[in-house]
């Protein structure tokens, strides 16, 4: 029988954002991307039969990996591996439709991606959804949902060409608005039912294709709209994040606060007046960070009575009534352990 030391020493450590999550959320990261470069790298040839089982054996590797770590009780570490081995779906997903004979060959020569719907792409991004949505039913763990929001986003931009002939910048640029706002959406919806770690992708994911869309017209166009839109969403994230105990908010509300007081400041001034106006923006937000850190709990605290019976208090709210047993959360010493890194929630 395992000794107690032992089994602490084997213990995966409470904290979300330390040196063993690093290295076990960065590894599989890497380990995915090197994987899957491997497989393209193999030559295409005998109609990429052997592109795609190299593909199965470094998938079916990760995947095996990944179990045994979890059925010995290394939650973080064998998720990470099960979604190293969805992240292998494109890579593995363009040999199988290399070998059956629907792989366009535009592809290949980096012609008519861009302007012509390619189903066979379509069809590796909803494969990819479906795998990291049946890998995340398998074994609860919210990192598969990365796989599921990025696959939406791609999806999302190889359907454009179906709806829009020959599509601009600009088209592509508003799917990306629409496809962030939808996997936010979602994100909201999880929270509503006090699901907050397996929201992280969604809002991550969302918040960044949002924000990409909203800086392309700002950027390529000058869109005033645009920078208008990043200034008070940037606002509101920020304003939100503190109740709601969202880093991902308060990550892309300062970043989008920022951007567009650079910008502004930039045009309207110059000279020096502008890096000097940007000090007082810094120190402007130090501030509202003292302030968040200070009220944020009772604004959330207030927000939990003001909602409507039945529905879930915002992440971090403090609940004045007994709580009630949540079904879909994991065991309380995997809690922890199940989020990303980079958000404690």
């Amino acid at each position: 029988m395992e000794s107690h030391t032992a089994a602490l020493a084997r213990a995966e450590p409470p904290r979300t954002y330390d040196p063993p999550h690093i290295l076990w959320y960065f590894g599989a990261i890497t380990a995915a991307l090197t994987a899957s470069a491997t497989v393209v790298s193999v030559s295409p040839g005998a109609r990429g039969t052997y592109q795609l089982l190299i593909g199965l054996v470094l998938a079916a590797a990760f995947a095996a990996g990944g179990a045994l770590l979890l059925r010995a009780a290394w939650r973080v570490a064998g998720g990470v591996l099960v979604v190293a081995s969805v992240a292998m779906v494109p890579a593995v997903g363009q040999a199988f439709e290399r070998l059956i004979g629907v792989w366009p060959d535009v592809v290949d020569d980096g012609l008519g991606v861009n302007e012509d719907f390619q189903g066979a792409l379509f069809a590796l991004a909803l494969a990819t959804a479906a795998a990291g949505l049946i890998a995340f039913s398998l074994i609860r763990f919210p990192f598969a949902f990365s796989t599921v929001t990025l696959a939406v986003v791609f999806a999302a931009q190889f359907l454009v060409a179906a709806l829009v002939d020959e599509p601009t910048l600009d088209d592509r640029a508003t799917c990306l608005i629409v496809t962030g706002a939808g996997l936010l959406l979602a994100g909201l919806l999880l929270d509503s039912v006090r699901r907050s770690a397996d929201a992280f992708w969604w809002h991550a994911v969302g918040l960044g294709t949002l924000g990409l869309g909203l800086a392309s017209y700002a950027v390529l166009d000058n869109a005033d709209w645009a920078w208008i839109s990043i200034l008070v969403v940037g606002a509101l994230l920020l304003l939100g994040s503190a109740p709601f105990n969202r880093a991902t908010w308060a990550t892309f509300g300062v970043l989008g606060v920022y951007g567009a007081a650079l910008n502004y400041f930039g045009t309207w001034f110059g000279s020096w007046k502008s890096p000097a106006l940007m000090v007082a923006v810094s120190v402007g937000l130090i501030l509202l960070g003292i302030v968040l850190q200070l009220y944020a709990r009772t604004w959330a605290v207030r927000l939990r009575r003001q909602a409507a019976p039945g529905v879930a208090a915002p992440p971090g709210a403090v609940d004045p009534r007994p709580a009630e047993p949540d079904t879909d959360a994991p065991p309380p010493d995997e809690t922890a352990a199940e989020q990303p890194p980079a958000e404690p929630e």
